[in-house]
């Protein structure tokens, strides 16, 4: 029944439906009734769920979705901020960031940080850190006030974990080191 409804709500989001129609009646049934925890641990759904909230994404923009969905990278569950992440990334990396800005931007930022931070379990960390780099790379230049407290949180990571975690944290960096040059933060990234 659940794969039954995600697959009509993508093939509704794939349709020449109106985005308004999209945006206002589909998308808030959606996620109401799929965006929810226990479908991050139903594998069978999961990647439905994500593929549909892209294809959303491509007909009402990023915005839209990602406001839906940011609060969520600071859930108490990890597979379900995992979840989020994993949208979040593939949305952005397929339409970028032009359309986020101001708050939206803001809770993006502390939301990735808080997913980063709060990750224990080695079958997050990869959606994770590829999530936090497609983010930031997103972003590009909008991350510049940002970048203090980015890379401290990085520079905790590789100075306060295990030769795992520390290693994560390096490769981290070169994920995001042309957004940091662009930024001109270059002199952050010393000592890592």
């Amino acid at each position: 029944m659940e794969q039954q409804l995600a697959s009509f709500a993508r093939q509704c989001a794939n349709t020449e439906l109106d985005a308004d129609y999209i945006r206002n009646v589909t998308s808030p049934n959606f996620f109401r009734n799929f965006w929810v925890r226990n479908m991050a641990l139903e594998r069978g759904i999961y990647n439905q769920i994500i593929d549909t909230t892209v294809e959303m994404a491509n007909r009402v923009g990023v915005a839209d979705i990602v406001r839906r969905l940011v609060e969520n990278l600071k859930d108490e569950s990890e597979p379900y901020r995992r979840m989020v992440m994993e949208t979040i990334a593939k949305v952005l990396t397929n339409l970028g960031a032009t359309d986020i800005n101001g708050l939206l931007e803001e809770e993006l930022v502390d939301g990735i940080l808080y997913a980063f931070q709060e990750q224990t379990s080695d079958d997050e960390v990869t959606v994770i850190f590829h999530g936090f780099g497609a983010v930031i790379n997103a972003l590009g230049m909008k991350v510049k006030p940002y970048l203090p407290v980015i890379i401290v949180s990085i520079k905790w990571r590789k100075f306060n974990g295990s030769e795992n975690v520390k290693q994560q944290a390096t490769d981290l960096v070169s994920r995001i080191e042309v957004v940091v040059r662009q930024c001109q933060g270059e002199h952050l990234l010393e000592g890592l």
